[in-house]
């Protein structure tokens, strides 16, 4: 974790926070770091959270976030990804809902290609 200087908490789901960081090693770059607390989970939910870390290292595609590093802190695992600073797609999705404004045909269609 030296790495990377946490600025905030963005978010967090049922298995871990996500937090805004910034890479020392690479000055002006901004990530996203996943804390998955791995102490409370039985073996299976475990192994499900390190495959994720797996899955996303081999993920390149150009709406996936992706994949920078992760490792493990005490029983933490943190996953490091890149930065959206549009936001992801369930912001836009309850963005467009909150408006009332719909998605047009060909966006959708841009976002599942």
């Amino acid at each position: 974790m030296e790495r990377y200087a946490v600025r905030k908490k963005i978010g967090s789901g049922s298995f871990g926070s996500v937090y805004i960081a910034d890479d020392k090693s690479n000055p002006g770059l901004v990530v996203v770091i996943k804390k998955v607390e791995l102490g409370g989970l039985d073996e299976k939910d475990r192994r499900q959270a390190t495959a994720e870390a797996v899955m996303l290292k081999m993920l390149k595609h150009q709406n996936i976030v992706g994949y920078r590093d992760a490792f493990m802190v005490d029983d933490t695992l943190n996953i490091v990804m890149e930065f959206c600073e549009a936001g992801d797609l369930a912001s836009h999705i309850k963005k467009r809902k909150k408006s009332g404004e719909p998605f047009a045909e060909a966006e959708v269609l841009d976002y599942f290609a």
